[in-house]
Protein backbone atom coordinates (compact mmCIF):
# COMPACT_ATOMS: atom_id res chain seq x y z
CA UNK A 1 0.00 0.00 0.00
CA UNK A 2 2.46 2.40 1.20
CA UNK A 3 4.48 1.85 -2.62
CA UNK A 4 1.24 2.85 -4.18
CA UNK A 5 0.60 6.34 -2.40
CA UNK A 6 3.94 7.08 -2.61
CA UNK A 7 3.06 9.60 -5.56
CA UNK A 8 -0.13 10.64 -4.49
CA UNK A 9 -0.19 14.87 -3.56
CA UNK A 10 -1.11 16.44 -0.23
CA UNK A 11 -4.50 17.17 -0.49
CA UNK A 12 -4.87 21.24 -1.48
CA UNK A 13 -8.19 22.49 0.52
CA UNK A 14 -11.91 21.37 1.08
CA UNK A 15 -13.74 18.56 -0.63
CA UNK A 16 -16.13 18.94 -4.13
CA UNK A 17 -17.64 15.44 -5.05
CA UNK A 18 -19.37 14.95 -8.28
CA UNK A 19 -21.00 12.51 -10.14
CA UNK A 20 -24.92 10.99 -10.67
CA UNK A 21 -26.70 10.09 -7.65
CA UNK A 22 -28.43 6.52 -7.55
CA UNK A 23 -31.04 7.33 -5.18
CA UNK A 24 -33.03 10.52 -4.65
CA UNK A 25 -36.46 11.19 -2.78
CA UNK A 26 -38.13 15.07 -3.00
CA UNK A 27 -40.85 13.60 -0.81
CA UNK A 28 -43.79 13.48 -2.63
CA UNK A 29 -44.78 10.37 -1.29
CA UNK A 30 -43.30 7.94 1.37
CA UNK A 31 -43.03 5.10 -1.07
CA UNK A 32 -39.57 4.73 -0.87
CA UNK A 33 -39.58 4.75 3.03
CA UNK A 34 -40.56 2.27 5.94
CA UNK A 35 -42.48 4.40 8.59
CA UNK A 36 -40.68 2.85 11.88
CA UNK A 37 -42.28 4.61 14.43
CA UNK A 38 -44.81 7.63 15.12
CA UNK A 39 -46.60 9.29 12.28
CA UNK A 40 -44.50 10.95 9.47
CA UNK A 41 -46.28 13.55 7.20
CA UNK A 42 -45.38 15.26 3.82
CA UNK A 43 -46.89 18.77 2.59
CA UNK A 44 -45.36 20.42 -0.30
CA UNK A 45 -42.92 17.59 -0.93
CA UNK A 46 -41.67 18.02 2.66
CA UNK A 47 -41.08 14.96 4.98
CA UNK A 48 -41.97 15.85 8.68
CA UNK A 49 -41.18 14.15 11.60
CA UNK A 50 -43.35 15.58 14.62
CA UNK A 51 -43.03 13.91 18.43
CA UNK A 52 -39.97 12.33 19.61
CA UNK A 53 -38.63 9.18 18.84
CA UNK A 54 -40.85 9.74 15.11
CA UNK A 55 -38.82 7.92 12.45
CA UNK A 56 -38.62 6.68 8.78
CA UNK A 57 -35.84 4.06 7.67
CA UNK A 58 -35.20 4.06 3.13
CA UNK A 59 -36.04 0.58 2.00
CA UNK A 60 -33.57 0.30 -0.19
CA UNK A 61 -30.01 0.01 1.21
CA UNK A 62 -26.08 1.17 0.20
CA UNK A 63 -23.33 -0.38 0.97
CA UNK A 64 -21.41 3.11 0.98
CA UNK A 65 -21.25 6.50 -0.97
CA UNK A 66 -22.28 10.06 -0.39
CA UNK A 67 -25.22 10.72 1.71
CA UNK A 68 -26.88 14.24 0.76
CA UNK A 69 -29.63 15.65 3.01
CA UNK A 70 -31.53 18.64 3.09
CA UNK A 71 -33.10 19.37 6.56
CA UNK A 72 -34.18 21.45 9.57
CA UNK A 73 -35.77 21.45 12.90
CA UNK A 74 -37.99 23.15 15.14
CA UNK A 75 -35.65 22.78 18.10
CA UNK A 76 -32.03 22.32 18.36
CA UNK A 77 -30.99 18.91 18.99
CA UNK A 78 -33.69 17.40 17.54
CA UNK A 79 -32.76 15.80 13.76
CA UNK A 80 -30.97 12.85 13.69
CA UNK A 81 -29.01 11.31 10.40
CA UNK A 82 -27.51 8.35 10.27
CA UNK A 83 -27.95 4.29 9.38
CA UNK A 84 -29.57 1.05 10.51
CA UNK A 85 -29.52 -2.63 9.93
CA UNK A 86 -32.42 -3.44 11.45
CA UNK A 87 -30.92 -4.04 14.88
CA UNK A 88 -28.39 -1.62 15.62
CA UNK A 89 -28.06 1.99 14.14
CA UNK A 90 -25.04 4.12 13.33
CA UNK A 91 -25.56 7.73 14.02
CA UNK A 92 -23.61 10.36 11.93
CA UNK A 93 -25.82 13.35 13.01
CA UNK A 94 -27.52 13.87 16.33
CA UNK A 95 -28.25 16.34 19.16
CA UNK A 96 -27.26 19.19 16.76
CA UNK A 97 -23.62 17.65 16.93
CA UNK A 98 -21.18 15.52 14.78
CA UNK A 99 -21.79 11.93 16.82
CA UNK A 100 -20.08 8.94 14.65
CA UNK A 101 -21.32 6.35 16.88
CA UNK A 102 -23.23 3.74 17.07
CA UNK A 103 -25.25 1.10 19.33
CA UNK A 104 -22.86 -1.62 18.74
CA UNK A 105 -20.18 0.30 20.18
CA UNK A 106 -21.76 3.59 21.89
CA UNK A 107 -18.15 5.23 22.91
CA UNK A 108 -19.01 8.55 21.23
CA UNK A 109 -16.85 10.70 19.71
CA UNK A 110 -18.60 14.41 18.84
CA UNK A 111 -17.71 17.55 17.06
CA UNK A 112 -18.81 20.85 18.14
CA UNK A 113 -20.53 22.23 14.75
CA UNK A 114 -21.92 26.08 14.67
CA UNK A 115 -25.34 26.14 12.19
CA UNK A 116 -28.63 26.91 13.24
CA UNK A 117 -30.63 23.63 13.16
CA UNK A 118 -33.68 25.42 12.91
CA UNK A 119 -32.67 26.39 9.36
CA UNK A 120 -32.26 24.48 6.40
CA UNK A 121 -29.06 22.64 6.45
CA UNK A 122 -27.26 20.72 3.56
CA UNK A 123 -25.81 17.46 5.26
CA UNK A 124 -23.21 15.62 2.98
CA UNK A 125 -21.62 12.42 4.57
CA UNK A 126 -19.40 10.40 2.86
CA UNK A 127 -19.33 7.02 4.53
CA UNK A 128 -16.59 4.13 3.70
CA UNK A 129 -14.97 0.94 5.94
CA UNK A 130 -12.52 2.83 7.55
CA UNK A 131 -13.24 6.36 8.15
CA UNK A 132 -16.47 8.79 7.21
CA UNK A 133 -16.09 12.69 5.98
CA UNK A 134 -18.37 15.13 6.46
CA UNK A 135 -19.30 18.43 4.52
CA UNK A 136 -22.60 20.85 6.71
CA UNK A 137 -23.03 23.91 4.37
CA UNK A 138 -20.04 23.27 2.78
CA UNK A 139 -17.82 23.22 5.75
CA UNK A 140 -15.51 20.34 6.16
CA UNK A 141 -14.79 17.80 9.38
CA UNK A 142 -13.19 14.81 9.33
CA UNK A 143 -12.10 12.56 8.13
CA UNK A 144 -12.40 10.42 11.43
CA UNK A 145 -10.78 6.75 10.88
CA UNK A 146 -12.10 3.42 12.05
CA UNK A 147 -15.67 4.65 11.17
CA UNK A 148 -18.31 1.95 13.51
CA UNK A 149 -20.25 2.06 10.13
CA UNK A 150 -20.16 -1.56 9.34
CA UNK A 151 -19.24 -3.19 6.16
CA UNK A 152 -22.48 -3.95 5.00
CA UNK A 153 -25.95 -2.36 3.56
CA UNK A 154 -27.63 0.12 5.77
CA UNK A 155 -30.83 1.93 5.35
CA UNK A 156 -30.99 5.42 5.98
CA UNK A 157 -32.50 6.54 9.14
CA UNK A 158 -33.97 9.82 9.98
CA UNK A 159 -35.26 10.81 13.22
CA UNK A 160 -36.89 13.39 15.40
CA UNK A 161 -35.25 12.95 18.50
CA UNK A 162 -37.92 14.96 20.99
CA UNK A 163 -40.61 17.33 21.27
CA UNK A 164 -40.95 19.23 18.14
CA UNK A 165 -40.65 18.54 14.33
CA UNK A 166 -37.54 17.72 11.91
CA UNK A 167 -38.23 19.12 8.18
CA UNK A 168 -36.44 17.19 5.73
CA UNK A 169 -36.42 18.79 2.10
CA UNK A 170 -34.27 16.39 -0.01
CA UNK A 171 -32.22 12.68 0.65
CA UNK A 172 -29.85 11.87 -1.98
CA UNK A 173 -27.44 9.18 -2.71
CA UNK A 174 -24.15 9.51 -5.11
CA UNK A 175 -21.87 6.48 -5.94
CA UNK A 176 -18.41 6.31 -4.64
CA UNK A 177 -15.84 8.01 -6.76
CA UNK A 178 -12.97 6.38 -7.72
CA UNK A 179 -9.31 8.27 -8.24
CA UNK A 180 -8.13 10.78 -5.21
CA UNK A 181 -7.07 9.85 -1.86
CA UNK A 182 -6.78 11.97 1.34
CA UNK A 183 -3.77 12.62 3.51
CA UNK A 184 -4.69 11.93 7.19
CA UNK A 185 -2.11 12.27 9.99
CA UNK A 186 -2.32 10.48 13.56
CA UNK A 187 0.11 11.81 16.49
CA UNK A 188 3.16 12.16 14.89
CA UNK A 189 2.70 9.81 12.10
CA UNK A 190 1.05 10.11 8.58
CA UNK A 191 -1.39 7.50 7.18
CA UNK A 192 -2.97 7.48 3.72
CA UNK A 193 -6.61 6.38 3.56
CA UNK A 194 -8.33 6.22 0.84
CA UNK A 195 -11.50 8.68 0.89
CA UNK A 196 -12.80 8.20 -3.24
CA UNK A 197 -13.27 12.11 -3.46
CA UNK A 198 -12.00 15.38 -5.35
CA UNK A 199 -10.38 17.93 -3.13
CA UNK A 200 -11.26 21.88 -4.16
CA UNK A 201 -11.31 24.91 -2.32
CA UNK A 202 -13.65 25.72 0.11
CA UNK A 203 -17.40 24.92 -0.20
CA UNK A 204 -19.42 28.56 1.01
CA UNK A 205 -23.02 29.16 0.26
CA UNK A 206 -23.66 30.94 -2.75
CA UNK A 207 -22.75 29.10 -6.14
CA UNK A 208 -20.02 27.06 -5.13
CA UNK A 209 -21.00 23.26 -5.41
CA UNK A 210 -20.54 20.05 -3.94
CA UNK A 211 -20.58 18.24 -6.85
CA UNK A 212 -23.69 19.87 -9.09
CA UNK A 213 -25.45 20.50 -5.33
CA UNK A 214 -25.43 24.13 -4.85
CA UNK A 215 -25.48 24.40 -1.00
CA UNK A 216 -27.75 27.64 -1.07
CA UNK A 217 -31.13 27.81 -0.45
CA UNK A 218 -31.51 27.82 -4.03
CA UNK A 219 -30.89 24.12 -3.32
CA UNK A 220 -34.34 23.46 -1.68
CA UNK A 221 -36.40 24.93 -4.56
CA UNK A 222 -39.40 26.00 -2.82
CA UNK A 223 -43.05 24.80 -4.48
CA UNK A 224 -44.36 27.41 -6.39
CA UNK A 225 -48.35 27.69 -6.96
CA UNK A 226 -48.51 28.94 -10.49
CA UNK A 227 -52.52 29.35 -10.70
CA UNK A 228 -55.71 28.44 -8.91
CA UNK A 229 -57.87 30.33 -10.68
CA UNK A 230 -60.56 28.12 -12.54
CA UNK A 231 -60.39 28.50 -16.54
CA UNK A 232 -63.43 29.03 -18.80
CA UNK A 233 -64.04 26.68 -21.63
CA UNK A 234 -61.06 26.29 -23.99
CA UNK A 235 -59.10 28.86 -21.77
CA UNK A 236 -55.26 29.33 -21.76
CA UNK A 237 -53.17 29.88 -18.59
CA UNK A 238 -49.48 30.86 -19.03
CA UNK A 239 -47.15 31.50 -16.13
CA UNK A 240 -44.38 33.23 -14.76
CA UNK A 241 -41.26 33.64 -16.92
CA UNK A 242 -38.25 32.18 -14.57
CA UNK A 243 -34.36 32.70 -15.13
CA UNK A 244 -32.54 29.64 -14.43
CA UNK A 245 -29.61 31.12 -14.67
CA UNK A 246 -27.89 30.73 -10.98
CA UNK A 247 -24.92 32.87 -11.87
CA UNK A 248 -24.22 36.01 -14.59
CA UNK A 249 -20.24 34.83 -14.35
CA UNK A 250 -20.89 31.69 -15.97
CA UNK A 251 -23.30 30.32 -18.36
CA UNK A 252 -23.04 26.90 -16.90
CA UNK A 253 -24.61 28.35 -13.26
CA UNK A 254 -28.61 26.90 -14.46
CA UNK A 255 -31.02 25.20 -12.72
CA UNK A 256 -31.15 21.88 -13.61
CA UNK A 257 -34.91 20.76 -13.98
CA UNK A 258 -38.28 21.57 -13.39
CA UNK A 259 -41.40 19.53 -12.27
CA UNK A 260 -44.92 20.15 -12.78
CA UNK A 261 -48.47 18.93 -11.56
CA UNK A 262 -51.71 19.83 -12.46
CA UNK A 263 -55.09 18.97 -10.99
CA UNK A 264 -58.46 19.98 -12.23
CA UNK A 265 -62.23 18.66 -12.32
CA UNK A 266 -61.99 19.24 -16.19
CA UNK A 267 -59.71 17.35 -18.91
CA UNK A 268 -57.39 19.80 -20.44
CA UNK A 269 -53.11 20.04 -20.95
CA UNK A 270 -49.93 20.81 -19.29
CA UNK A 271 -47.20 22.38 -20.94
CA UNK A 272 -43.91 23.35 -20.61
CA UNK A 273 -42.12 26.37 -22.49
CA UNK A 274 -39.03 27.66 -22.99
CA UNK A 275 -37.39 30.89 -24.20
CA UNK A 276 -33.43 31.79 -24.95
CA UNK A 277 -34.53 35.49 -24.16
CA UNK A 278 -37.62 35.58 -22.38
CA UNK A 279 -39.33 37.08 -25.40
CA UNK A 280 -39.78 34.28 -27.66
CA UNK A 281 -41.27 31.16 -26.16
CA UNK A 282 -41.62 27.42 -27.64
CA UNK A 283 -43.48 24.47 -26.15
CA UNK A 284 -40.92 21.94 -25.73
CA UNK A 285 -43.14 19.38 -24.08
CA UNK A 286 -46.79 18.75 -23.07
CA UNK A 287 -49.08 16.14 -20.65
CA UNK A 288 -53.02 16.03 -21.51
CA UNK A 289 -54.43 15.04 -18.13
CA UNK A 290 -55.70 11.56 -16.76
CA UNK A 291 -58.73 10.69 -15.08
CA UNK A 292 -57.64 10.01 -11.10
CA UNK A 293 -59.80 8.36 -8.98
CA UNK A 294 -59.99 9.50 -5.32
CA UNK A 295 -60.44 7.51 -2.29
CA UNK A 296 -64.15 8.24 -1.79
CA UNK A 297 -65.13 7.44 -5.56
CA UNK A 298 -64.88 11.53 -6.65
CA UNK A 299 -62.29 11.51 -10.22
CA UNK A 300 -60.05 14.22 -11.08
CA UNK A 301 -58.04 15.29 -13.89
CA UNK A 302 -54.46 14.79 -13.19
CA UNK A 303 -51.39 16.15 -15.47
CA UNK A 304 -47.95 15.65 -14.27
CA UNK A 305 -44.35 16.25 -15.96
CA UNK A 306 -41.54 15.32 -13.78
CA UNK A 307 -37.66 16.09 -14.16
CA UNK A 308 -37.63 18.01 -17.48
CA UNK A 309 -33.90 19.01 -18.02
CA UNK A 310 -34.16 22.60 -19.02
CA UNK A 311 -32.30 23.56 -22.33
CA UNK A 312 -32.82 27.01 -22.87
CA UNK A 313 -32.47 29.74 -19.92
CA UNK A 314 -35.84 30.70 -19.51
CA UNK A 315 -38.58 28.70 -18.61
CA UNK A 316 -42.44 28.72 -17.78
CA UNK A 317 -45.33 26.34 -17.37
CA UNK A 318 -49.16 26.52 -19.07
CA UNK A 319 -51.95 25.00 -19.55
CA UNK A 320 -55.07 24.74 -21.74
CA UNK A 321 -58.39 23.90 -20.76
CA UNK A 322 -60.68 21.91 -22.29
CA UNK A 323 -63.88 22.57 -23.50
CA UNK A 324 -65.94 22.57 -20.32
CA UNK A 325 -65.60 25.50 -18.15
CA UNK A 326 -63.49 24.61 -14.69
CA UNK A 327 -64.79 24.71 -10.93
CA UNK A 328 -61.65 23.92 -9.29
CA UNK A 329 -57.81 24.22 -10.45
CA UNK A 330 -54.01 24.14 -9.53
CA UNK A 331 -50.92 24.27 -10.80
CA UNK A 332 -47.93 23.65 -9.20
CA UNK A 333 -43.96 24.18 -10.60
CA UNK A 334 -40.87 23.95 -8.26
CA UNK A 335 -37.45 24.34 -10.23
CA UNK A 336 -34.01 22.24 -8.91
CA UNK A 337 -30.55 23.22 -9.17
CA UNK A 338 -29.60 19.06 -8.28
Amino acid sequence: MAEKLANIPEPVGQAAISGRYVFRDDFDSLEQWDIIAGSPSLADSILSLSGANTEVRSKRKFLYGILIVVAKASASGNLRIGFDDGLNDYVVWGGGNLRYKSTVDPTEGTTAVSITETSYNVFVILWEPDAIVIWVNGTFYGPYQGSKIPNKPLSISLKNLSTGTSQIDLVAVYPELVGTWLGVGSGGAQANVGIPILHAGALAAGTNRIGIVVPSARLLATPYTDSTTALGANASFTGTSRDTQISSSSPYDHYAFINVHAVSDQAGTLMIQESPDGSTWVTVRNQATQAVTNPDGSTVQVASIQQHAITLRYVRVAYRNGGTAQTSFRLSSRVYAI
